[in-house]
């Protein structure tokens, strides 16, 4: 179920008469650190990027099972696959992919290289592109690396990493939370991976953290930015509401703004061990 852009609108007024100011229940302190969860290492990006691009591979493999061989001027069909759904197709092109088997083939110096090939062919490519994003604490930023099939590789795997990570708040599973969020796949939702916070936060910090439009409004916290967040919301993420409301979090916010065309809100959490996990969507026409 998709969170329309209609519903949103409604999330954000429905509790506007409610609304606190930006500085009500928290502090004005600035942060000590942001330390991140999931950082990478090279060797552990290096298994991702191989993993991700040969589950791909396998995708596009079984949709053209003739393709023999890759060459400049079959990339683009080759990318290309039908997806059926219930009563209906849909077309998905993997650009990004796309990209990647061009820089392999002028990595070879060839203008074509066998299907068969082609894992191993990436996997003898891959430590070119890691300097590129390795930063000088020895970890990745996945945002640095050029090849966009390696960094979407390395976003994900670090995103596992750090739920995987994080301590556990009481009362909760928060790595069933995030898969029941993934799983309603709204366009424009977003997460944050979480980050342990030293020091105790203002609004302003966790809203920018949470990367919430500035224009947007508090609209609640404690309980009341739970029921907020949940509203209109399926029953996979409502369940976990009692859940969100208990002694596992110290500190609960929500945010939103809109029109009748589009809306934004955020939703941020910090937990008992001082890790702060936030949420958001966007919709439009």
């Amino acid at each position: 179920m998709k969170l329309s852009f209609v519903s949103l609108a409604f999330a954000v007024f429905a509790v506007a008469c409610a609304a606190p100011t930006d500085e009500t229940e928290s502090s004005t302190q600035d942060l000590v650190t942001v330390k991140p969860l999931g950082e990478l290492t090279p060797s552990e990006l290096e298994t991702a990027a191989k993993k991700d691009f040969a589950d791909r591979l396998a995708l596009l493999t079984a949709a053209h099972p003739d393709v023999r061989a890759l060459t400049t001027s079959n990339i683009g069909d080759f990318v290309e696959r039908r997806i059926q759904h219930d009563g209906w197709s849909t077309n998905d092109v993997d650009h990004a992919f796309a990209d990647t088997f061009r820089a392999l083939l002028r990595y070879n110096e060839a203008t074509e290289l066998a299907v068969s090939e082609l894992a191993a062919k990436f996997a003898a490519w891959l430590p070119t592109q890691i300097p590129a994003a390795t930063l000088a604490s020895g970890k990745v930023a996945c945002d640095a690396a050029r090849d966009r099939v390696v960094g979407s590789a390395c976003a994900r795997a670090e995103r596992a990493k750090s739920i995987a990570s994080a301590k556990k708040p009481r009362g909760i599973d928060m790595a069933s939370f995030v898969a029941d969020w993934n799983a309603e796949g709204r366009d424009g939702a977003r997460m944050t991976n979480p980050v342990v916070l030293a020091g105790e936060p203002s609004v302003a910090e966790v809203k920018r953290l949470a990367g919430v439009s500035d224009f947007c409004r508090q609209r609640g916290w404690g309980s009341e930015a739970v029921d907020a967040f949940l509203q209109h919301r399926p029953d996979s993420l409502t369940r976990h509401a009692a859940a969100l409301k208990g002694p596992g979090f110290a500190k609960r916010w929500y945010w939103s703004c809109g029109s009748d065309s589009w809306g934004e809100e955020g939703f941020a959490l910090l937990d008992e061990h001082n890790q702060l996990w936030t949420f958001g969507s966007y919709s439009s026409e």
